[in-house]
C-alpha cells in the first residue's frame, strides 16, 4: 500500500495501544481503510514479540466467537462455553508470562457482534481480579459501532476502552500504488472509449488494475 502522510497518526497511536495492552475501539465510515490501516500496522510488528490474531466471524453466538479464536490460537475446539473461555484465557496468560510475548486480538466487523460478545470479550481481557493487562482487544468497525458502545448495556466495556483511536480516513488514492488513477484511466479507455460510458467502465477498472 503507498503510504500517505496523513496515516502516520494513526499507526502510532494503534502501536500505542499495543504497548498498553488494553481495549482499543477503530471506526470510520465504510471504506475509509480501518482494516487496511490496522494490517499495516500488524504486519510492521515483531512476529516474536507482538503476535496478532485476527478474527472476523462477527455474526455468531459466543461459542462461534471462542472458537474463531481458538483456532487463531491454536487451540483444540472446545464443547461448551466455559471449557472455550478457560482454555483460551490458559494461553493468553501463556504467551507474556513464559513465551514474552504480547498478544493483540483484533476483531473486525465489530459492528455485528452480538450484546453477550462484546461482554465475553470483555472478560478475556480481565486478569488477576482486574489487576493486569495481558491481552490487546482491538474492535474495528464503522461509525455505528463507536455510537452502539454508547449505551448503558455497554457501560462496562466503554469505561474499559483506553483509546478510543480517531476516525479512520484514507485520502483519496492514497491507498492505492503511485500511478494507480493513470493505470485505472487508461484501462477504463480501453474498454469503452465512449464518454458517455466510461465512468461506468473505470468502475470495472478497479477490479483488473492493481
Amino acid at each position: 500500500m503507498f503510504a500517505a502522510s496523513s496515516l502516520g497518526e494513526s499507526e502510532a497511536r494503534r502501536k500505542h495501544l499495543l504497548e498498553l495492552r488494553g481495549i482499543g475501539l477503530v471506526t470510520g465510515q465504510a471504506g475509509s481503510g480501518n482494516t487496511t490501516v490496522c494490517r499495516k500496522v500488524a504486519a510492521a510488528l515483531h512476529p516474536g514479540l507482538y503476535p496478532v490474531f485476527y478474527a472476523s466471524l462477527s455474526t455468531g453466538n459466543v461459542m462461534d466467537m471462542y472458537k474463531s479464536i481458538g483456532w487463531e490460537l491454536g487451540l483444540p475446539t472446545e464443547r461448551n462455553r466455559a471449557a472455550a473461555f478457560r482454555v483460551i484465557r490458559s494461553e493468553v496468560t501463556r504467551l507474556p508470562l513464559e513465551a514474552k510475548q504480547r498478544p493483540a486480538l483484533m476483531v473486525d466487523e465489530a459492528h455485528h457482534l452480538r450484546n453477550e460478545v462484546l461482554e465475553d470479550l470483555r472478560l478475556l481481557t480481565n486478569y488477576q481480579i482486574d489487576a493486569e493487562s495481558r491481552l490487546c482487544l482491538l474492535l474495528v468497525g464503522p461509525t455505528e459501532l463507536r455510537r452502539r458502545l454508547v449505551m448503558a448495556v455497554h457501560e462496562s466495556l466503554a469505561q474499559r476502552i483506553v483509546r478510543r483511536l480517531p476516525e479512520t480516513n484514507i485520502p483519496n488514492g492514497a491507498g492505492f500504488s503511485p500511478g494507480f488513477k493513470e493505470r485505472q484511466r487508461a484501462h477504463s479507455r480501453a474498454l469503452c472509449p465512449l464518454p458517455r460510458r466510461r465512468r461506468r467502465a473505470k468502475r470495472q477498472a478497479r477490479r483488473y488494475v492493481c
